[in-house]
């Protein structure tokens, strides 16, 4: 994989950014909720949209992050899964530090996730 340069300003302030919590903490996940937003994120990837993509992965995660009912396995997938393509978002656009710290916690929330696991090996073995 190659990492581009020169990302500009736009990404690098998106990046940077701190966490914006779009939901209320309600307690509770809505599942179908995290999986709309997940499944959007996916299209907007599939369609080149990388910042579009990179802000839907990072609302789901806000949204999961924000509520503290993640003990429903599905949705430990899912937010695993969806820190999984932003760390390979983060990664093809030079920021591996940051694409390893995503891995890292996708690994944790969901250890049966193995592309996780092994795109963070792969990232290290580059290094």
């Amino acid at each position: 994989m190659t990492a581009r340069k020169n990302l500009g300003m736009g990404l690098d302030l998106l990046l940077n950014a701190s966490n914006n919590r779009n939901f209320p903490n309600t307690g509770k996940t809505d599942l179908a909720k995290a999986t709309s937003i997940f499944e959007k994120a996916v299209q907007e990837e599939e369609k080149a949209n990388l910042f579009e993509a990179y802000y839907q992965y990072r609302k789901l995660i806000d949204y999961l992050e924000g509520n503290p009912c993640i003990d429903n396995n599905d949705l430990s997938r899912l937010i695993s899964e969806a820190m999984n393509n932003l760390a390979i978002l983060l990664y093809e656009n030079g920021q591996a530090d940051a694409a390893c710290s995503y891995l890292k916690q996708a690994a944790d929330i969901c250890p049966e996730n193995q592309v996780a696991m092994e795109n963070l090996e792969i990232i290290l073995e580059g290094e």
